[in-house]
């Protein structure tokens, strides 16, 4: 019974709701090595770590993709909206981040109807109409919430949600595998390309957090490795279940679904940091929550 409502897309929401638990677990870590490590070579070295788990496994399962140029836009689209959050998680809050990430259902059923005229009904135009009320909410745009580093963080989400509509429309026979191998392997290359960019033009790199996105490569140290290696596993799973889910379920769904990872890193935060958020936030979060539930 549970094998078919797995495969029937019953499950796709829930193995949402586990990769934004564990992604927001291991976002938060990224706080620890933004003030001396670079985001490139983080990138690289993170990318590299996957990389090593998922090739022997293709060559087990002998996988391919179906449709190579589909996984390569994907791997762009992904690779993009990534970049751009992680290098805002060097200077903002997880919680603030994800939440311009996480424009991408808006702009996803945008897209969605430009593309294809697949207008949304009532029920789903309310959810994404909420969940995008409360990251807005959140962002505080015209507030002390407001900034570049929140643009890109909006960016990153319109990357994002096509990205995820080309998961659902162009790959959905792929192999999950297939799409975390384009997505790593691309990952990595443009990291290292970073790395030697950087070291080429040798900017002048402020101190601290604010280095974090101009440092070339440098000296690992044992926090670094220990929180790239967190994240190569950690995100290897969690993206792999996303994959699966925008296979499985409905794009528009999922995206508002996904919000959750606010709600996941708000509570990591305080677990491990002792962050807490104002009212303000919090209104945010439950109108994203609301959506997300309304989603279903």
């Amino acid at each position: 019974m549970a094998v078919r409502w797995m495969a029937s897309g019953g499950g796709a929401g829930a193995m949402v709701l586990g990769g934004m638990a564990l992604i927001g677990l291991i976002d938060n870590f990224v706080a620890l090595i933004a003030p001396t490590a670079g985001l490139w070579q983080f990138q690289a070295v993170r990318a590299g770590m996957a990389l090593v788990v998922l090739v022997p496994l293709m060559a087990w399962r002998r996988v391919w993709p179906v449709a190579p140029g589909a996984v390569a836009l994907r791997s762009v689209l992904a690779t993009g909206g990534m970049l751009l959050y992680f290098g805002c998680l060097g200077t903002l809050p997880v919680a603030l981040v994800a939440a311009g990430l996480f424009t991408a259902p808006i702009w996803l059923v945008l897209i969605d109807w430009g593309l294809r005229g697949a207008r949304p009904g009532a029920g789903r135009a309310l959810a994404v109409g909420l969940g995008f009320a409360g990251v807005v909410v959140m962002l505080d745009p015209f507030g002390s919430g407001g900034g570049w580093a929140t643009g890109l963080a909006v960016l990153a989400g319109l990357l994002y949600g096509a990205g995820n509509l080309v998961t659902r429309l162009r790959c959905s026979q792929e192999s999950p595998l297939s799409l975390l191998f384009g997505y790593y392997l691309l990952l990595g290359a443009v990291g290292a390309l970073g790395c030697l960019a950087l070291a080429l033009w040798g900017p002048e790199v402020p101190e601290g957090a604010a280095g974090w996105a101009l440092r070339a490569w440098g000296r690992a140290g044992a926090t670094f490795t220990a929180v790239s290696l967190a994240q190569a596993l950690g995100s290897l799973l969690a993206v792999g279940l996303l994959i699966r889910a925008y296979q499985l379920g409905e794009p528009a769904r999922m995206a508002v679904m996904e919000n959750s990872l606010l709600i996941f890193a708000a509570l990591w935060g305080w677990w491990l940091w002792g962050d807490t958020l104002n009212p303000r936030e919090l209104g945010g979060m439950g109108l994203i929550l609301v959506g997300a539930v309304l989603a279903r």
